[in-house]
C-alpha cells in the first residue's frame, strides 16, 4: 500500500495536474484550441527537439542489457502492427490516424508517469532500463513513425519532395544530431547540456497542458471503440505480449526485467497526440485514450507493484 501511495504523490498526481489545469482553463475559455496548437509548436520546434537530442547524444549504449531492449521494441513493434491493423480495418481510421493509434498502443508516458514508480518500486537501479527504452524509443518508434507520416501525407509526390520533407523535419533532424554525437564520442558543452536539459524538460508538462485544453472541447462521456482498443491494448495487452516473450526467450537481469514490465503496463504516451496535432490529424481518439490509460493504469501498475 505504500508503494502505491508513494506512486501516486510521486508520478500520477503531478500527471494530471498538468493535465486538469489545461482542461479546466479550457473549460473555462480561458484558453481555446488555437492556443493549445501554439503550444504544441513550441514542443514540436524547441522542446522535443532538445529532449530527443540530449537523451540520445548521451545515452549510455555499452550499459545497456540488449536482450531486454531487444525482448521490448519486439513487444512494441507487435502492438503498433495490431492497433494499426485494428484501427485502420476494425474501426475504419483513415490511415495516418490508424499509424499513431498503433503507435499509442506501445509508446509510454515513460518520463513522468513510469520513471517515478519504478524508482519508487525498484530503486534508483530502475533509472537505466527505462532509460534505455527512453532513448530506443525516440529513435526506432518515434523516428520511423515520423518517416511514416511524411511518407504517407507527401502521397504521390515525387522522392525529392519526400526527402525534402523528412530531411527538413526538425525531429529527424535532432535524432540524427543525437545519433551522430552519440557514435562519435564527442563531449558536449556544458552550455549545450544546461540548454538541452532545460528546454527539453518542458516537452512533457507542455504537451499533457495542451492535451488537457484540447480535451475541455471533447465529449468525455462517450468511449469510442478504438479508444477503448488503444488504451487497453498499451496497459493490459502490451504488458502480457512483453512477458510471453521474456517467457520464451529466458530469463535476464530481474532489475532490467521488471523496470521495462513497468513501462510496458504504463499509460499511453502523450507524443502521438503531438504528431496528430503537427500532422493535421484528428487527435480525439488519441486524446481520450491517453486519458483513459492514464486513469485505469493506477489499477493496473498497483496489481504490478
Amino acid at each position: 500500500m505504500s508503494l502505491i501511495l508513494a506512486a501516486l504523490q510521486t508520478a500520477i498526481l503531478p500527471v494530471f495536474a498538468a493535465l486538469a489545469l489545461g482542461l479546466g482553463l479550457g473549460w473555462r475559455g480561458v484558453l481555446t484550441r488555437a492556443d493549445a496548437t501554439s503550444i504544441n509548436k513550441f514542443v514540436i520546434l524547441a522542446a522535443l527537439p532538445a529532449l530527443l537530442f540530449g537523451l540520445v547524444a548521451r545515452a549510455p549504449l555499452a550499459q545497456f542489457d540488449l536482450k531486454i531492449v531487444l525482448i521490448y521494441l519486439l513487444s512494441e513493434v507487435l502492438m503498433y502492427g495490431l492497433g494499426f491493423v485494428v484501427a485502420w480495418r476494425f474501426f475504419k481510421r483513415p490511415v495516418l490516424e490508424a499509424l499513431l493509434i498503433g503507435m499509442a498502443c506501445c509508446f509510454a508516458n515513460h518520463v513522468f508517469f513510469v520513471f517515478p514508480i519504478a524508482q519508487v518500486a525498484i530503486g534508483p537501479n530502475a533509472a537505466l532500463p527505462v532509460a534505455a527504452v527512453m532513448a530506443v524509443d525516440a529513435v526506432v518508434l518515434y523516428g520511423t513513425t515520423i518517416l511514416l507520416l511524411d511518407v504517407v501525407s507527401a502521397g504521390s509526390g515525387s522522392l525529392v519532395r519526400i526527402a525534402k520533407q523528412i530531411g527538413s523535419n526538425p525531429l529527424i533532424l535532432s535524432l540524427a544530431a543525437g545519433v551522430l554525437v552519440n557514435f562519435s564520442g564527442l563531449q558536449l558543452h556544458e552550455g549545450l547540456i544546461r540548454y538541452v536539459d532545460f528546454v527539453g524538460a518542458a516537452t512533457a508538462p507542455s504537451a499533457l497542458f495542451a492535451l488537457g485544453v484540447m480535451l475541455s472541447a471533447v465529449s468525455l462521456k462517450r468511449i469510442e471503440g478504438a479508444v477503448a482498443m488503444a488504451a487497453l491494448f498499451k496497459i493490459l495487452v502490451h504488458p502480457l505480449v512483453y512477458s510471453a516473450i521474456v517467457l520464451l526467450a529466458g530469463g535476464s537481469d530481474p532489475v532490467w526485467q521488471n523496470s521495462v514490465l513497468l513501462v510496458a503496463a504504463g499509460p499511453c504516451g502523450a507524443m502521438p497526440f503531438v504528431l496528430a496535432l503537427r500532422y493535421g490529424i484528428d487527435p480525439t481518439v488519441i486524446m481520450k485514450a491517453i486519458l483513459l490509460s492514464t486513469v485505469t493504469s493506477v489499477f493496473t501498475l498497483a496489481f504490478l507493484l
